[in-house]
């Protein structure tokens, strides 16, 4: 037996697109308040893999092997989160998981923070805090396609769905390129300011503590949803 095929989404005018867009940017509501969140969250952790790997290699000179190896680390943290998300995605409201990993990032921004300062002092403990960057990513992104869906009405969900993922596509492009001119070592050699590049993680780890604060405020459509169909 063959299940039938959904019906498809109406036809979207092209002359109406740029109005939706900037609709969705200006009018109040949950598809505004989630996307400041993410790109606060975005400008902060987007370049923190790039970063941390490029100053193993330069500042400290681990060989590129052991390098690969944490970002082994890191996938195997991506993996496990969402693996143990399975069962849990539909039970949990999503603004704790998101929590969390606020949570973890942070947690990983602190140690890069005192692994700077330190000099290395906390080395033996990075493949711990790869792990960890990888759980924080895993759980963050396990909610957030959960919650896109809903934050808009099925007749604007493909319009929607569309600015949000181009609008973080921008900014996760964009995050990089910028914090790399600000830890830039002065001069014409490669290399990273070191002070600067701690700045980098304490700023990250008050953005992620001002939003595991900030996420309280997120309605949790997906979680009424699930709790009304569990009492019919």
């Amino acid at each position: 037996m063959q299940l039938p095929d959904a019906p498809p989404p109406e036809p979207i005018a092209l002359r109406t697109l740029p109005r939706a867009a900037l609709r969705l940017y200006v009018e109040p509501g949950v598809f505004r308040y989630y996307l400041g969140l993410v790109l606060i969250g975005w400008s902060a952790s987007a370049a923190i893999s790039a970063f941390t790997v490029y100053y193993l290699r330069v500042e400290a000179g681990l060989p590129e092997g052991r390098i690969l190896s944490y970002t082994a680390i890191q996938f195997a943290g991506s993996i496990a989160a969402t693996w143990s998300l399975r069962a849990a995605i539909d039970r949990v409201p999503l603004r704790r998981l998101f929590q969390l990993s606020m949570a973890a990032f942070l947690g990983v921004e602190l140690f890069w923070l005192f692994e700077v300062e330190a000099g290395g002092a906390l080395r033996a403990w990075v493949p711990i805090a790869f792990f960890g960057l990888g759980v924080a990513g895993g759980v963050s992104n396990a909610s957030h396609t959960t919650l896109l869906p809903d934050l808009s009405s099925v007749e604007e969900r493909p319009v929607a769905i569309s600015v949000f993922q181009s609008t973080l596509g921008v900014a996760a492009g964009l995050a990089p390129i910028l914090w790399g001119l600000v830890l830039k070592e002065p001069g014409p050699h490669p290399g990273l300011h070191v002070d600067r590049f701690a700045g980098f993680f304490a700023f990250g780890a008050a953005a992620h503590a001002l939003l595991f604060v900030l996420y309280r405020g997120l309605p949790d459509r997906r979680g009424v949803a699930v709790q009304r169909a569990e009492t019919v």
